[in-house]
């Protein structure tokens, strides 16, 4: 499946940039838990703007954990997609765990 998976993102980069944007945040969103670990449990996608994630907590004490973090954060959404694709990230409260990571397509 890797195999494809290359083949598929190498032909869509050559079609369209906003195509390749739109793999990554697709990898990213299937795979939150991986790229984030132990957090993905408390923060999680809820929406993107351009260069800025935007992270989703049900828990205001988590949303602040959130911030110390968010460095770290951040290297590790990067470094999972493989390049510096966000530039910086937000906290939002929400009242669902409903994130983008559930969105089943």
């Amino acid at each position: 499946m890797a195999d494809f998976e290359k083949f598929l993102f190498q032909t869509l980069v050559k079609q369209s940039p906003s195509l390749k944007e739109g793999f990554f945040l697709v990898k990213l969103w299937r795979n939150w838990d991986l790229a984030l670990g132990e957090l993905s449990a408390y923060l999680y996608p809820v929406d993107r703007k351009g260069n800025v994630l935007i992270l989703g907590a049900k828990d205001p004490l988590v949303l602040q954990e959130g911030h110390f973090l968010a460095d770290e954060i951040l290297s590790k959404v990067n470094a999972f997609l493989g390049q510096p694709f966000f530039k910086q990230i937000k906290f939002t409260l929400v009242e669902s765990d409903q994130g983008l990571h559930k969105v089943k397509l």
